[in-house]
Formats: C-alpha cells, structure tokens, sequence
C-alpha cells in the first residue's frame, strides 16, 4: 500500500505490509519484490490496487499503476482474488461484515483492463448485497 497508508495504517506492519513510495524509483523496486514473492507458491500478496483503504461506499475503485506490471510478470496459474467487503449493521447493534470473493487466474486476466473488470466485479457484489439484505 502507499507509504502514507501504511504510516496511517501501521498494523499492516505485523502482517507483512510492506509500502510503495509514489512517484520515486522504489516504486520499481516494490513491483518487483511483489512479483518475487508471488513467484513462490506458497507465498500470498495482499494488494490495495486503489493505493488507499477509503469508504465502501464508492460506486467505482480507481486503481494506481503498478498492478498490470505485477500480473504481468506473475506465472499464468498464479491465483488472483478479486475481493469487497461490505459492513452493514442494518437492525443489530454490532455491525455484521459481509466478505465477497471471486477467484481468478492470472492468464486469465487481461492486464490493461483489470480496473474494469474489478469494477463490474464490484457492481455486482453490490447488486447481490442490496438483494440479499432485503
């Protein structure tokens, strides 16, 4: 995730997380170590393709560059995720997380419109979730 995030977001940290410093030559250096260790089967990559945690609320996910690089460079098996969560508290008093997912290869997916594509994941996940909540 963006540096500043990851500063924000601090926890991250004992996760894993590791930062990309926008518009500097790390960048690279962070899209590269993201492909290395993907290229291990038994490694997982957690992105935030949108550089941010920002609200659920969002009709559309803007994505930074960097993402079509790393499917790019990644084994065509490579397993990709696609992933929204949405938290609703509708009558309760706790709020209840409701985790939506959609598996894919990485052959599968065309690099230059992976935006797109996550988009009308994301449009859809919000028609099933209007559905299945009413």
């Amino acid at each position: 995730m963006l540096e500043k995030q990851l500063q924000k977001h601090w926890y991250f940290q004992y996760t894993g997380g590791y930062s990309i410093k926008k518009n500097s030559r790390s960048v690279l250096d962070s899209l590269n170590y993201s492909v290395e260790l993907l290229r291990q089967a038994e490694n997982m990559v957690v992105m935030f393709p949108q550089g941010k945690i920002h609200s659920l609320y969002q009709n559309k996910i803007v994505f930074e560059k960097g993402i079509e690089r790393i499917v790019e460079h990644i084994a065509p098996d490579t397993q990709i995720l696609f992933v929204a969560n949405l938290v609703d508290y509708l009558s309760d008093s706790k709020p209840n997380l409701y985790i939506y997912v959609k598996a894919y290869l990485a052959k599968d997916i065309n690099q230059t419109d992976i935006q797109l594509e996550y988009n009308q994941f994301y449009e859809q996940v919000l028609n099933a979730h209007k559905t299945k909540i009413s």
